[in-house]
């Protein structure tokens, strides 16, 4: 990603007020939610994966807030997608935007014969996601199934 797209989806994001199918903002200024590890599987069993933008407050606006400790937060989203099944092999990204820095990750979506990507911990019913519109939703039973089966 160049610096040019991701004014471009920091725009388009705006025009919306809310995230979309595809891009995810987070303020992350304290460090990442657990819960990231839901945008994770969403993206990666979504077709064309996603992008999440760290520093981007969506509840204030999706302000550029910034963040502090980008080395930090590198490793902690790196372990994260080393938790998920199969691994999610993230394209993270620092940019400068309005002497703010953000972080930017490209979670490309998995192999067809690799899906579902799961959290372990939460197990194949509750820790498979897809994307839905600007939010990420649990798959059902029957998709982790036909997913199963699509592996051959």
């Amino acid at each position: 990603m160049t610096l040019a797209e991701l004014k471009e989806l920091i725009k388009d994001l705006r025009a919306f007020e809310t995230d979309t199918s595809s891009v995810e903002a987070k303020r992350a200024v304290g460090g990442l939610a657990k819960r990231i590890r839901e945008t994770l599987s969403a993206f990666s069993n979504t077709s064309g994966g996603g992008v999440v933008i760290f520093g981007l407050d969506e509840e204030a606006g999706l302000e550029l807030v910034g963040l502090k400790n980008v080395s930090a937060l590198q490793k902690e989203l790196a372990s994260l997608c080393g938790e998920l099944d199969p691994p999610v092999r993230a394209v993270v990204q620092p940019f400068q935007i309005e002497g703010k820095t953000l972080l930017v990750a490209e979670i490309p979506e998995i192999p067809v014969r690799q899906k579902p990507c799961y959290y372990p911990g939460a197990g194949l019913t509750h820790g498979a996601f897809i994307r839905v519109g600007d939010g990420n939703r649990t798959l059902g039973q029957y998709e982790v199934q036909m997913m199963l089966a699509s592996r051959g």
